[in-house]
C-alpha cells in the first residue's frame, strides 16, 4: 500500500522522501500493537 501511494499523484500520495520514515512509523506501530496484545493476552491467561 505504501509503495503504491509513493507512485500516486493524488492528495493521498506520499512524497518519495517521506517513504522511509512512514514505513518506520508503521513498523513501530506494529511492534507496539503486538506488545500490547501480548500483554493483554498474558493478563487474561493469568487473571483467570
Amino acid at each position: 500500500m505504501t509503495i503504491g501511494r509513493l507512485f500516486s499523484n493524488t492528495f493521498a500520495g506520499i512524497a518519495p522522501v517521506s517513504v522511509a520514515p512512514y514505513i518506520g512509523a508503521q513498523l513501530v506501530g506494529a511492534l507496539l500493537g503486538f506488545l500490547i496484545v501480548k500483554a493483554v493476552a498474558r493478563y487474561r491467561l493469568v487473571g483467570n
